[in-house]
């Protein structure tokens, strides 16, 4: 399939009767050969449906890895983790605080809202492939606030193109031009990351996966377009406006949902679940690795140092032990055996409580057998290694 992909470029020249130099941006597009593949070499793996039954995203798995629609003709089937994905935290309401600025500048949900709207309409008219070409994957500044996209933009059959923009002609000296260099990085990216199926395009994505917080159970990308998903400190500027609630949130493989489910009750309990999976291809995932969970509730108990007094003396003991046994002992030290010992006394911690505390260290602990034996499956569909 031919298509026209428009991308963004330098230039730096000098303008009529000045002396210095300056830089302005220029627009161009493509023509891309993206491969054109059969739908049943690259089967459906998985289908979301989110807590209201609407349809989240469909997943296919061609080649290791896996691929989603490009873009699409209604701007709602996108959502947070669509977001999240091109390296942006979506928006929540941010009304109080000890900062003054905050306080006459409110951010109410109205707000947050329509900054979510617009990124995931500038989504669904642009296409990841767009995005990142020709705006370097900035979705804040896709379309205004009409969600209408910027100017020069228009809609094409495969997602936005763009009219033909040289800034060199405004210098009356030009001094360098980046235009072949991106040409040839966005012709690269296209083959490398796009595919049709069908008529329609297909971008590759890091394989999905569940997370769960104390207040929801739903999915995510285990990476983003551009590498891992930035964490922010609550203290740094602009912060409080993210809704960056599943950056430290319990991360498991899709296969594991009825895992999560089972050590999260209170959360399904009060209709947490935000994920329901449709239908699913468990060959296509990895195996589940729970080792992060349990280490993140090491460190959550080692973190109940502050409160100790507040707890009984046979809570006190287990908490000395874990203390002692992680003493000096780095993460990569840990092995299955530590770990074992570490969920036991967790587990045992959470019983003296009466509380459900530390979930990882449970489901470690009832960590079931392999899902496959990678031995036995055809290497076109073994997913490739992570990182």
């Amino acid at each position: 399939m031919i298509v026209e992909v428009p991308f963004n470029y330098t230039v730096q020249g000098i303008e009529p009767r000045k002396r210095t130099s300056i830089h302005r941006t220029g627009y161009d597009t493509v023509s891309v050969n993206i491969r054109d593949v059969p739908e049943e070499d690259a089967a459906v793996a998985l289908v979301l449906y989110d807590g209201e039954g609407l349809h989240s995203e469909t997943f296919r798995f061609f080649e290791g890895t896996f691929w989603i629609r490009n873009s699409r003709e209604d701007d709602i089937e996108f959502g947070p983790q669509h977001t999240m994905l091109m390296a942006e935290y979506p928006r929540k309401a941010c009304l109080g605080g000890t900062y003054g600025q905050r306080a006459r500048n409110p951010y109410y949900e109205r707000d947050a809202h329509a900054d979510n709207m617009r990124m995931r309409a500038g989504l669904s008219r642009f296409g990841f492939l767009a995005a990142i070409t020709a705006n370097d994957g900035r979705i804040t500044s896709l379309v205004d606030k009409d969600h209408e996209p910027k100017s020069g933009f228009r809609d094409g059959p495969h997602g936005i193109v763009c009219d033909p923009y040289d800034p060199s002609h405004g210098f009356r000296l030009v001094e360098y031009s980046k235009h072949r260099e991106r040409m040839e990085a966005t012709s690269a990216y296209a083959h490398a990351n796009v595919i049709a199926i069908a008529g329609k395009l297909w971008h590759r994505v890091p394989e999905p996966q569940l997370y769960a917080t104390d207040k929801k159970i739903g999915w995510l990308f285990s990476g983003t377009l551009h590498g891992e998903l930035r964490k922010y400190s609550s203290y740094e500027y602009g912060a409080d406006r993210l809704d960056t609630s599943t950056q430290d949130a319990y991360r498991v493989p899709v296969t594991e949902l009825d895992s999560l489910i089972d050590n999260f009750p209170e959360v399904v309990a009060k209709n947490g679940l935000d994920v329901h999976i449709e239908e699913i291809d468990e060959a296509c995932f990895h195996k589940p690795d729970l080792r992060p969970l349990i280490v993140k509730d090491i460190k959550t108990g080692l973190g109940m140092a502050y409160r100790l007094s507040e707890h009984t003396t046979p809570v006190i003991h287990e908490w000395c032990r874990l203390r002692d046994m992680a003493k000096g002992l780095k993460a990569e030290e840990q092995d299955d055996d530590f770990l074992d010992a570490a969920a036991d006394i967790l587990n045992t911690i959470d019983r003296l409580i009466g509380k459900e505390s530390f979930p990882g260290a449970r489901m470690w602990a009832n960590r079931s057998v392999a899902l496959f034996d990678a031995d036995d499956l055809d290497p076109s569909r073994t997913p490739a290694p992570r990182g």
